[in-house]
This record gives structure tokens, sequence and C-alpha cells, in this order.
């Protein structure tokens, strides 16, 4: 929802931070304007399919853009760069996955596309225990869904947004 909300009324937003969520298939035009942008995806999510396609355990609840086009249209809007992979240090290693971060360099002043591609994850929020791991997949613990994205925030703007 936030990217279409982005998408649609990108005026009534700072900036968006997303977990296991792809832009839905459709949305054109999308007028979203400059902003911050962090997503935080994984690569074998059950429900939300990192290269795009069918939403839900049998793809029936609509279609998603893959995550790097979702990303790749933000970079595109703040006039960013490259890419830089940075891979994130192995805190659990037990977990069964990491985290690299991809950041996007030379973006417009005030924006930013960051994101959090969890290798190996599922359907779950980095640093919370998963509800159904048998059904979402694998949680990673390496990181914290909600303070990566307040950070990247915090550092886009050099203030809370």
């Amino acid at each position: 929802m936030s990217f279409a909300l982005a998408c649609k009324a990108g005026n009534l937003f700072a900036g968006i931070g997303t977990v296991i969520a792809n832009m839905p298939a459709g949305i054109e035009p999308c007028a979203a304007r400059p902003m911050p942008v962090v997503m935080i995806n994984s690569t074998a999510d059950p429900i939300v399919p990192y290269a795009g396609g069918g939403v839900g355990l049998g793809g029936g609840r609509g279609e998603v853009w893959s995550v790097e086009q979702t990303a790749n249209l933000f970079a595109r809007l703040d006039r960013c760069g490259g890419q830089i992979e940075q891979p994130l240090p192995d805190r659990d290693p037990s977990d069964g996955t990491s985290v690299t971060r991809v950041a996007w360099d030379g973006c417009s002043a005030g924006t930013s596309v960051t994101l959090y591609r969890v290798e190996g994850g599922g359907h779950s929020l980095p640093g919370r225990p998963s509800l159904a791991p048998r059904l979402l997949g694998l949680t990673n613990f390496d990181i914290s869904g909600p303070g990566v994205i307040l950070d990247a925030f915090t550092q886009s703007s050099g203030r809370m947004l």
C-alpha cells in the first residue's frame, strides 16, 4: 500500500519505508515525487515474491513488480547513480539467512534509495520471531527492520521525519 500511495498521493509523504512489499502491478502511471525510500525484502518470501509475480501462497492475490524494478523506479525519480552492495555482518549464523544492504549513490539532496535484501529469508520482519516459520520461511536476526528504516530516514534528512 505504501508504494501505491507514493504513486497516487506522493505529495502527502516525506518518504516511505516498506517491509516485504513490492510495487503493485498495473499502478502506471506512477506520479511519485522524489523522496527517501527504504525497502526490506527477502529472497525466499513465499507470499510476496522477490522476483515479482503473483502474491499469496497460490499466487492469486494480485500481481507485483520485482523488488529490483520497484527500487529502480525510485532510484530514477531520485536521480540516483549506481548501486553499491554491502554484505552486513552475519550476527546470527544460526538463522540461515544473511543481509545485503543495497544503496544507490548520488541521489538528489534529501532523497535516498536503500534496499535491505534478506538472503534466504521468508515473509517476516527481521529481528522479530515468525509466527509460522514452516509456512512463511526463515526470519533474519542480523538487523532490526524498524531500526534500519528509522536510521535511513534520519540519515537522509539529517533529522527525524
